[in-house]
C-alpha cells in the first residue's frame, strides 16, 4: 500500500535524512502546507528533547542538592 501523502508524519522521513540542515532544494515534491507541516512537526519534537532535558538537568541538580544536605545532616 502507498503512503499516505496527505499525512505530515508521511514526510518526517525527509526530516530525518536532513538531520536539520533544511535546504530548499529537498522539498521540490512536497507542497507548501505539507513543508510548514513537517517543520512545526520538527520544531515541536525538538522542543519535546529541550523540556526533556531541562526537566533532568533539574532533577539531577535537585538529588545532588538534596543528597549534599542529608549528608551533612547525619
Amino acid at each position: 500500500m502507498p503512503p499516505d501523502r496527505r499525512n505530515p508524519d508521511h514526510h518526517l522521513g525527509h526530516l530525518r535524512h536532513l538531520e536539520g540542515a533544511w535546504s530548499p532544494n529537498c522539498w521540490g515534491h512536497l507542497g507548501t502546507g505539507q513543508v510548514k507541516m513537517a517543520r512545526l512537526k520538527q520544531t515541536k519534537d525538538e522542543a519535546a528533547r529541550d523540556v526533556a532535558s531541562y526537566r533532568s538537568q533539574l532533577e539531577a541538580e535537585y538529588q545532588r542538592k538534596f543528597l549534599s544536605r542529608a549528608g551533612a545532616q547525619a
